[in-house]
């Protein structure tokens, strides 16, 4: 089976989840389309602002905690593969260096301006993972590493030891903001966090007491809330201070309050996981499955095109230079949205293109041997 994200689920696809991965990474563009297009969100001051920030930092998030929380969900009970891993690294270096070859072209013809020196941009791209070029990859890799150790502890300790590390490491990033201290908190510690609140809901989603009166309703209203009390935060510190100086600091993490995206995400995870998988999956046609399993093999290339650091600025500058300037709210989330939705339909045709051209391909040939020498 060929990886993207979605290769954590089983053989028998759940249509519900091929399509929380499509929803997981058009937030993922969304958040990014705030923070980069040429309207000034970031930096328009008062309610705008504070919506923006919440959108960039909040939305985003909850379409990054669906895969990390997928993972988890999904992991908690199957052996450890190293293919994952290197389908994962492999299909990021094939990107990573096409990325470098347009970015080293393009400006040849005259049509963009470098975005930075050439060195940064070739060990950038020949080592994106250990460079952290793309910060979800380089996380989710070493929490594959890592996923054997954790399923491992998971299953040898009590379910109230397991709830204690739950509310314990959360509660790491909410001291990363507040505390004058050094962080503890980083880009792994969330994916770990994640990851083990999946394979919680796995393992003991039936069981927990809450879930009974859990439903889309309420998971709505969480939401809502967690949007609300976020923008709320970003009004209140522009207002005593500089958001973007907070941002550029080192008491803000990705999410600036991460549990908030990871609760969010577990209690769409815990109605899914009450609901019942096979009650669903069997009313579901394999046409209409397919409808939303096939573009969903596409999504993790299109975060590898449009977050690469050697093409970022070019895409969202052309991005802005044909999208018309909204004037007023309500034409800004019309022209937003749509604006959105097109860049992801030809992202997920481009990385369709890449994947089936290179990608695939490669992974036929070198997948197998270095499968053999890792083991």
């Amino acid at each position: 089976m060929r990886f993207t994200i979605a290769s954590v689920v089983s053989t028998a696809r759940d249509t519900r989840f091929e399509l929380l991965r499509i929803v997981a990474m058009f937030l993922i563009v969304s958040c990014h389309f705030v923070a980069h297009i040429d309207w000034n969100l970031e930096n328009a001051g008062g309610s705008t602002q504070a919506i923006a920030y919440t959108i960039d930092q909040y939305g985003g998030q909850i379409g990054v905690c669906i895969f990390f929380i997928l993972s988890g969900y999904f992991l908690i009970n199957k052996p450890f593969r190293i293919q994952r891993i290197l389908r994962t690294v492999l299909q990021t270096l094939v990107y990573a260096m096409l990325m470098f070859v347009i970015s080293f072209v393009v400006p040849l013809v005259g049509l963009f301006p470098r975005p930075m020196s050439i060195v940064r941009e070739i060990y950038l791209s020949a080592l994106p993972v250990f460079n952290g070029t793309y910060w979800f990859i380089t996380s989710y890799v070493f929490l594959l590493l890592f996923s054997p150790f954790i399923n491992t502890t998971f299953h040898y300790m009590s379910k109230g030891d397991i709830s204690r590390m739950l509310v314990l490491l959360p509660f790491l990033g909410i001291m990363a903001t507040f505390a004058l201290g050094p962080l503890m908190w980083t880009n792994l510690t969330y994916a770990i966090t994640a990851y083990i609140y999946g394979a919680y809901i796995r393992l003991y989603g039936s069981t927990i007491q809450i879930a009974k009166r859990l439903n889309m309703f309420v998971e709505a209203i969480l939401i809502v809330v967690s949007f609300t009390v976020m923008s709320i935060f970003y009004y209140i510190l522009d207002i005593f201070t500089d958001s973007k100086q907070f941002i550029q600091s080192a008491h803000h993490i990705t999410g600036t309050f991460p549990i908030l995206a990871i609760l969010s995400v577990s209690g769409i995870f815990l109605i899914l996981h009450n609901s019942g998988s096979s009650r669903h999956a069997l009313r579901t046609s394999p046409r209409f499955s397919n409808i939303f399993s096939r573009p969903a093999k596409y999504v993790f290339g299109v975060y590898l095109i449009h977050e690469n650091p050697c093409i970022k600025d070019t895409l969202w500058n052309t991005v802005s230079s044909i999208t018309p300037f909204p004037q007023s709210g309500i034409m800004m989330i019309s022209i937003g949205v749509i604006c959105i939705l097109i860049l992801y339909v030809l992202l997920l045709f481009v990385a369709f293109v890449i994947d089936s051209i290179l990608v695939h391909p490669l992974e036929s040939l070198m997948i197998p041997a270095l499968s053999r020498y890792f083991q």
